[in-house]
C-alpha cells in the first residue's frame, strides 16, 4: 500500500484532530514575518508619503490582505488536521476573490474606453505581483512551522494555504508602498502577486508537510 493511500484510511472517519498551540504558532509566524516584510520595504522602496495616502484606498488594501491572509490561516488550520471540513474557508476565500474581481471589473468599465487600460495596469503592473511575491518568503517559511505540528493530509492545499495567508502579509506591507488605488488594479494585480503565493507555497507543501 502507498503512503498516502495509508494516510487516507487512517484519516477516515477519525474525526478533527489539532494541536492546541497551533492557532497560536500561526499568529506568532504572521507576527514574526509582518515586521521583516514592512523592513524589507522601507529598505527597498521605501513608504508611500504619509500626505500622499488615499484614506479609503489604503484601507481597501489593508483591508483585502488582511482578510485573505485570515481566510488563509483558517484553510491551512482545517488542512492540516485529518477529518476537518476544509468547505468553509474554501468557500469564503472564493467569495473574496469573487468580491474583488467583481469591482475591479466594475472599476474598468465605468471609465472612458479611452482610459482603461491605463486605468487597468497603471504605473507598476509588471512590479506589483513580483515583488509581492519575494516579499511573501519570510512567510513562506513561518506557516509551515506553524503547521508543523498539524497532521496535513493533503500537502499541497495545505502548502497552498500557508501561501495564500503569505501572499495576503505580502499585501499589507506592499500596499504601504504603493501609490496605485483603482479598483480594477487591486482586483487583477494585487490578486496576482497573492495567487503567485500561493502557488508557491503548494509547491513547497507538496515536499515540506509531506510525511
Amino acid at each position: 500500500m502507498k503512503t498516502d493511500d495509508l494516510i487516507g484510511m487512517l484519516a477516515q472517519g477519525a474525526g478533527a484532530a489539532g494541536h492546541p498551540g497551533d492557532g497560536r504558532r500561526m499568529a506568532f509566524a504572521v507576527a514574526l514575518s509582518l515586521p521583516v516584510m514592512v523592513l524589507v520595504v522601507a529598505l527597498t522602496i521605501g513608504f508611500l508619503p504619509l500626505g500622499a495616502w488615499g484614506p479609503s484606498r489604503t484601507v481597501t488594501k489593508l483591508l483585502y490582505g488582511a482578510v485573505v491572509a485570515c481566510a488563509a490561516l483558517w484553510l491551512l488550520r482545517r488542512a492540516g488536521r485529518p477529518g476537518a471540513p476544509v468547505a468553509g474557508p474554501v468557500a469564503l476565500l472564493a467569495a473574496i476573490a469573487a468580491a474583488v474581481l467583481a469591482a475591479g471589473v466594475y472599476d474598468v468599465f465605468r471609465e472612458p474606453s479611452a482610459t482603461r487600460l491605463a486605468h487597468l495596469f497603471g504605473d507598476s503592473w509588471s512590479f506589483c505581483p513580483p515583488f509581492m511575491l519575494a516579499l511573501s518568503l519570510p512567510m513562506q517559511v513561518g506557516a509551515p512551522w506553524a503547521a508543523a505540528r498539524l497532521a496535513p493530509v493533503r500537502p499541497g492545499l495545505a502548502g497552498a494555504a500557508a501561501g495564500l495567508a503569505a501572499g495576503g502579509v505580502a499585501l499589507v506591507a506592499y500596499a504601504l508602498h504603493c501609490d496605485e488605488g483603482a479598483l480594477a488594479f487591486i482586483a487583477v494585480w494585487y490578486t496576482g502577486g497573492v495567487v503567485l503565493s500561493g502557488i508557491l507555497g503548494w509547491l513547497i507543501g507538496l515536499r515540506a508537510l509531506r510525511w
